[in-house]
Order: C-alpha cells, then structure tokens, then sequence
C-alpha cells in the first residue's frame, strides 16, 4: 500500500489576481516544503497563502469573504439601481442626439443640394444670356459693316451734277452759260420781258441784250432796240 504525503493545506488569498484565490480552491502543498516559512501561491506566485486550521471557523477568511459579497451587492445594486437607469438615460439622450445631428445633417445636405442646382441654373441662365448677347452682338456688327458697305458703294457711284439754281433779274430772262452760282457767265442772250431803264434809257420788253457776261454782269454786250438802233453796254448788272 502506497505511503501517503502529509500535506499542508492552505487558500490563497490574492484576490483579483489569483484564479485559485478568486475560486476558492483549496492548496495542498508538502510539508516538506513549507520547511523556513509559508510557501508561495503555486498559482499567482505570490506569499499570499493561508494555511487551513481544522479547529473552528477561519473567521477571518468569513470576514473577507463577507466584506467581498457586501462590494459585490452593493456594485451590483449601485450597478442595478443608478448606473444601470442613468445609462438608460444616458442612452436616450444619445439616441435624441443622433436624431437631432442626422436631422440637422439631412437639411443641410439638402440646402445645399438646393443651393448648388440654383447656381448651376443661374450659371445656365447667364451662359444662355452671354449666347443671346453674344449672337445680337454679332448681328449688329454685321448690320453696321453692311451699313458702312452700302455708304461706301453709294459714295463709289458717280454723282450727278447739280445744276445751279439760275439768277435772272426782274425785268429779263438770261440764255446762256452760268457759273457755279447760277449767275450768267459767259456769251449769252438777256432777253427783256419788262420795262427797265439801261444807260438812261428805257429798255422795252422784246429787246435783247447779246454778248460776254461775266459772273452776272455784262461785260461787253449790245443792245438790240425794238426800233432797230443797237447799242453797246458794258458793267450792266444783269441779276
């Protein structure tokens, strides 16, 4: 029959940082080799072994125990009754939240929207202008060099000569060449259709003067009399 080792048995008590602790487990270690002093944890490696005395309860390991459920309940209850409700809360307001930022979001994306289709309609509206400008432009150009053209073709085409407005004095009627003033001008007839007085005399209608004008004035002529004397006249205004 196999020997028995005696053993020593012992619980850690790391808490938090040792899984036999946390669990309870209960260690068996040799004696041998809790020879010099306790042993160390064989699970954290740490001096935090207790060793179990048979005789009455280890109150101080109930007392930790104890002290541990009491942070446990009251965790859980601060957990269950405030943390638990103001994370609701919490949670609704972040919800709200949300809906406000994606509301705000959403007009945004629409104004914007908006504002990008009324530029790009305004954008439209101004090429389509500058085309109709564009196009009046240029047909006012062409309607001004057609302009100029027909100025220019109308100033090309011989003029006719104007003749000028004939000068006769009252008392007779001129025939012959004039100058650019209408005035007799030149060799012509003066032919008299009214009573005048010439040199003294009395010129009767029918009688004529013949000879040289010079720019309304005879310069050397004769004047052919009804009864058939003829006389000479000179520096007669005949305008």
């Amino acid at each position: 029959m196999k020997d028995e080792k005696e053993v020593k048995r012992y619980h850690c008590i790391n808490y938090g940082a040792c899984a036999k602790a946390d669990s309870g487990e209960m260690i068996e270690i040799d004696v041998l080799e809790t020879i010099g002093g306790t042993p160390e944890c064989p699970c954290c490696h740490q001096h935090t072994l207790e060793e179990i005395v048979k005789k009455g309860p280890n109150w101080k390991l109930i007392a930790i125990v104890a002290a541990v459920v009491l942070v446990l309940g009251g965790g859980m209850g601060y957990y269950f009754g405030i943390y638990q409700p103001q994370q609701k809360e919490q949670a609704v307001k972040d919800a709200e939240a949300a809906r406000i930022k994606a509301e705000r979001q959403q007009k945004e994306a629409e104004e914007a929207a908006r504002r990008a289709a009324a530029e790009e309609a305004a954008k439209a509206a101004a090429a389509e202008q500058g085309v109709a400008e564009a196009e009046a432009a240029r047909q006012a150009t062409e309607a001004e060099a057609a302009r100029k053209t027909a100025e220019e073709a109308e100033d090309a085409k011989p003029k006719a000569k104007v003749a000028p407005q004939s000068k006769n004095p009252s008392w007779g009627r001129y025939e012959g060449p004039r100058d650019n003033n209408g005035l007799p001008h030149g060799t012509g007839v003066m032919r008299i259709t009214r009573s005048t007085t010439i040199n003294g005399q009395t010129a009767q209608p029918g009688e004529r003067i013949e000879g040289v004008f010079r720019n309304g004035y005879v310069n050397l002529g004769t004047w052919y009399q009804n009864d058939g004397n003829a006389v000479v006249v000179k520096d007669l205004k005949a305008y």
